[in-house]
């Protein structure tokens, strides 16, 4: 007799705001047409198609919710309005941010800003996943020896496939960095793979970001020298990351960099030691991939501010009113504002 009342809580929970915050810090990585999108479930997940981003966009320009740049975040959370505000980031610095992202946020006239990895605009990181991912596509029977492990399997079928990513992916997330190179370099010798070929072919160089330095909606922000997860190094390797990242795009675009994206931002990856060293590193503001909405008291947390990830495995708009209610994260954070 009680399911009436249940089911009408719920309905109003999904249409109105709930521990919604005063906005958002939306996290991509790739804006491209379908026909580009990965097979890879995990790599599909980082690819947004520009049918799906436009449409986003209206929902946000529809519901008359400002989006405002990294710069405005911090007096906006000191100084609450009512308007609800989010922000749009995108991660690693691929080509396509330029070439199919752009043209769609000024057409909306909506800002937005691009974490680079220093070491992918300059050719010298590898984009693993994506190299991972092409290896794959060599259907047959894998194989690969790595000191007192062996990998065989097949790899016909995409779950084969997505299997022995997910085997591999493992072992590069959770290995010290100088390892976990080591291991990628000798698996793409042994699938006769270049290392460099997928951070070439899908990031952006040094010299192609001009365009994205002339406009003003966008604001060109770090995200590591490397692409490591922080937690796998030590201090003064830490340090030297987030340093070495900055210095690098100051001198490269002769500007300064106020902001950092960490590379792996979830909970296992960034604690208090590594949020303290991107304050220590002189970032102004620092995001985590932590699902939340932002408060007022993160004012006083600007090295440890949630984002929110869409997704390209789900529908963009969906994901975005399920999100921007604050539900999903309240229920995640266990109602906690700030969970470091």
């Amino acid at each position: 007799m009680n399911w009436k009342p249940a089911a009408i809580q719920l309905t109003s929970l999904m249409t109105r705001p709930f521990y919604a915050g005063l906005g958002s810090i939306y996290a991509f990585h790739r804006i491209i047409p379908e026909s580009e999108r990965s097979f890879l479930p995990v790599n599909r997940a980082l690819e947004i198609t520009t049918s799906d981003f436009e449409k986003l966009l209206t929902t946000i320009q529809q519901r008359g919710i400002d989006v405002i740049p990294l710069d405005a975040v911090p007096e906006r959370l000191r100084n609450p309005e009512r308007r609800r505000f989010v922000v749009l980031t995108f991660d690693d610095g691929y080509r396509d941010n330029l070439t199919h992202a752009l043209p769609i946020l000024r057409r909306f006239q909506m800002p937005f800003a691009i974490h680079v990895t220093t070491g992918f605009a300059g050719a010298t990181a590898p984009l693993w996943w994506y190299s991972l991912e092409s290896m794959l596509n060599q259907r047959g029977p894998w194989s690969f020896a790595w000191r007192n492990s062996s990998f065989e399997s097949a790899t016909h079928t995409p779950q084969d496939r997505e299997r022995v990513f997910d085997q591999l992916a493992r072992i590069i997330r959770r290995s010290a960095p100088s390892e976990s190179l080591d291991f990628f370099h000798a698996l793409c010798e042994t699938q006769k793979t270049d290392p460099l070929e997928a951070t070439r072919a899908l990031t952006l160089r040094w010299s192609e970001m001009q365009p994205l330095l002339d406009e003003p909606l966008c604001t060109l922000a770090a995200h590591g020298a490397s692409h490591v997860p922080l937690r796998t190094l030590g201090n003064e390797a830490l340090a030297a990351e987030l340093d070495d990242a900055k210095a690098a795009m100051e001198s490269r675009l002769s500007r300064p960099v106020h902001h950092l994206a960490y590379p792996f931002g979830d909970a296992t990856s960034i604690q208090s030691r590594e949020c303290n060293a991107a304050a220590s590193a002189g970032f102004l503001t620092a995001t985590t991939t932590r699902c939340g909405n932002l408060f007022p008291a993160h004012a006083n947390a600007l090295d440890r501010l949630p984002r929110v990830s869409i997704s390209g495995n789900y529908n963009a708009t969906a994901m975005f009113h399920r999100f921007d209610s604050g539900l999903v994260q309240a229920l995640q954070s266990r109602r906690r504002v700030i969970t470091l």
